[in-house]
């Protein structure tokens, strides 16, 4: 995992306006349970491409475990569902819309 993820750091160095490199950290960070350190690399991964599929999936996944409720995770949500195709995702990112928008409606209710 060290070495992948140096590898990742050192492409996105090398390649400053490709998501992939930080979706690359972010998806192994994922895959190992570190939901705090994915968001993170996607997020950055999404300031290179906003509209960037795997890295929106990924954030909002993170999101989700992480039971993050805030206006940026409601705001990737739906720019996911305005590109998504994919009929199960779809549906995954309008349930999870509905999550954090009552969680914001809710008074008093911590953000993430």
């Amino acid at each position: 995992m060290i070495d992948a993820g140096q590898a990742f750091k050192r492409a996105a160095d090398l390649l400053p306006t490709d998501p992939r490199p930080y979706e690359n950290l972010g998806t192994l960070y994922h895959q190992r349970g570190f939901a705090d350190d994915a968001l993170r690399y996607y997020a950055l991964s999404l300031e290179r491409d906003p509209n960037w599929p795997a890295s929106l999936r990924g954030a909002v996944d993170s999101a989700r475990r992480l039971r993050r409720s805030d206006e940026p995770a409601l705001a990737r949500v739906r720019r996911a569902i305005m590109i998504e195709r994919d009929p199960t995702w779809v549906q995954t990112l309008e349930f999870e819309r509905i999550r954090i928008e009552n969680d914001l409606a809710e008074p008093g209710r911590p953000r993430g």
